[in-house]
């Protein structure tokens, strides 16, 4: 039975809040840092007034990367702030400039996912009652690495009066993560938890850098697959 694999949750919570914990093999491994490196270096697009014909032009002349660009009359600046959000690994920085200059679905907004440590991730997917706004949460799937491979954790409100404690154990969670890692998540879920957050006075405030896999998929296998 369902309840054989449940344990309560910690006793400072609600008693129709469940939890259940499990691990799979399949471990969290993230993107090379050194081939994201080598990606957003030669990135030429990513300076204000780069495009095609310019990026054409400048790796004509023999800049082929920022770091040729450094002393360069009119990119050399920006260049060189780029650079140095990419030596002190800011992927908050770099996400921002990317999603700017070429969407946050672009390839290279995933590449970022090589500047966090597996354990960084926290994995997110909310079931609720309904679509409508305000309908309780009922399951928060969440996923992290773990010893072995990757904890699942199931958050389950068994009565409505269980969703406060479902929420606040969440975002005890998030704000112990750098990244948020979520499936169509930047419209709905993460959203939807803080809007129930805030419902109940417990402001979800932590705000890790954010990839959300369903624009990625869309654009990797558009025209390939039915939906």
């Amino acid at each position: 039975p369902l309840g054989a694999a449940l344990d309560a949750g910690p006793s400072d919570l609600h008693r129709d809040l469940w939890v259940h914990r499990s691990v799979v093999a399949s471990p969290v491994v993230p993107v090379s840092r050194e081939a994201a490196r080598d990606a957003l270096r030669g990135a030429l697009w990513l300076l204000p007034g780069v495009r095609d014909a310019t990026t054409d032009r400048l790796r004509g002349d023999g800049a082929a990367t920022l770091d040729a660009l450094r002393d360069h009359p009119r990119f050399g600046p920006e260049a060189r702030r780029l650079l140095a959000r990419l030596d002190r690994g800011d992927p908050g920085g770099l996400m921002a400039r990317v999603g700017d200059r070429g969407g946050r679905a672009h390839p290279l907004a995933l590449a970022l996912s090589a500047f966090f440590d597996p354990g960084d991730f926290l994995f997110l997917d909310l079931e609720t009652m309904g679509l409508f706004g305000g309908s309780p949460i009922i399951l928060a799937g969440l996923a992290h690495a773990a010893p072995g491979g990757t904890e699942v954790v199931q958050w389950i409100a068994a009565t409505p009066d269980a969703e406060r404690a479902l929420v606040v154990a969440v975002g005890r969670e998030m704000a112990s993560r750098r990244a948020l890692v979520t499936f169509n998540g930047r419209a709905f879920d993460h959203p939807y938890l803080c809007a129930r957050a805030a419902f109940y006075g417990a402001p979800i405030l932590a705000d890790p850098v954010h990839f959300d896999l369903l624009g990625f998929s869309r654009r990797t296998w558009r025209g390939r697959v039915p939906d």
